[in-house]
């Protein structure tokens, strides 16, 4: 499916608030592959605990169509980097 002209929607939320917005880093190709590429550094400082997600497509006419969702999950560093491993 051609997706030239389509726009993602893409957020992580929790408690009505978004966490992360997404789209700024899903690419829409005219193959209808869908990517998503997040910077380590979009990523660095969200705050812990469980959410939700999903991907809204919206079409060139304003339709959008809900094509997934899933619980999402932000977990902080478990190791200590700063340490020796002594």
């Amino acid at each position: 499916m051609d997706l030239t002209g389509w726009t993602p929607h893409i957020q992580v939320r929790r408690d009505g608030l978004t966490v992360i917005d997404l789209a700024p880093y899903t690419l829409l190709d005219a193959d209808g592959t869908i990517t998503i590429r997040v910077p380590d550094e979009a990523t660095q400082g969200l705050p812990a605990g469980a959410g939700a997600w999903d991907l809204l497509l919206e079409d060139p006419s304003g339709d959008v169509t809900r094509l997934a969702a899933g619980p999402a999950l932000v977990e902080t560093t478990v190791s200590d980097t700063e340490r020796s491993p002594h």
